[in-house]
């Protein structure tokens, strides 16, 4: 009977043993499969920060690439707008056009005024004195006089008050622009000018090259009323 209880004992005991030995396996499995879990997690946790971090290089490189478009775009406006200059010219119909250029851009003529030039003339005293010009322009198509002192021609802002004077206008809003047309203007104008036209001191006979003499009347212009008229 002994013997029975000792034998029963005995495989209770390796029974509980072999219990133990499956569990410490089955423990050793599960923290064996934990521990590769928990690696492949650290694994994709890696691969999710670089693809994060490779995305913000990307976007970082784009932002650097987008910038450096963008200093180059304003470097070749600066670069357009240091190298552009205007021409001004006047066209068959006494249409006075600017056109800008430069070495990058050739843009159409534009009309940059107000008024029509007719024609520009030397003026010579019948004594000889020089140094003042006719101008006559038209506004809505009437023709209006303007004399000139040569002396002054050289200041755009005097060309432009005797423009305005008579309703001229330049059609240009920056100052810097419009003193420009006044300078490319007059230029134009001065190496067109070929025509000398002789003008009366006096009332009375005058000396006159292409007719000998013709009779000045009350009322005519006179080389004081040039000068006056041209300050």
């Amino acid at each position: 009977m002994e013997n029975i209880q000792m034998n029963q004992q005995t495989e209770m005991a390796e029974a509980v043993l072999l219990e133990q030995v499956k569990l410490r396996k089955l423990a050793e499995k599960e923290a064996i499969l934990n521990q590769s879990k928990l690696a492949l997690a650290q694994q994709k946790g890696q691969v999710d920060i670089s693809n994060l971090i490779a995305k913000e290089q990307i976007v970082n490189q784009s932002r650097v690439e987008l910038a450096w478009q963008k200093m180059q775009m304003q470097e070749y406006r600066q670069a357009v707008k240091e190298a552009s200059y205007t021409v001004v010219s006047v066209n068959n119909d006494g249409m006075i056009e600017t056109k800008s250029q430069n070495a990058f851009v050739n843009l159409p003529k534009r009309p940059i005024t107000n008024f029509c030039l007719d024609i520009m003339v030397k003026l010579m005293s019948a004594d000889g004195d020089e140094g003042f010009f006719g101008l006559q322009i038209a506004i809505n198509g009437k023709a209006v006089q303007i004399f000139l002192d040569a002396e002054k021609m050289g200041r755009p802002d005097y060309f432009m008050k005797k423009l305005t004077a008579v309703g001229g206008k330049i059609l240009v809003d920056k100052e810097r622009d419009r003193r420009n047309i006044l300078t490319g203007l007059w230029v134009e104008l001065f190496g067109n000018c070929k025509e000398v036209l002789t003008v009366p001191t006096r009332i009375g006979w005058m000396a006159d090259p292409d007719k000998g003499y013709r009779l000045v009347k009350e009322g005519a212009i006179l080389w004081e009323d040039i000068i006056r008229r041209a300050k």
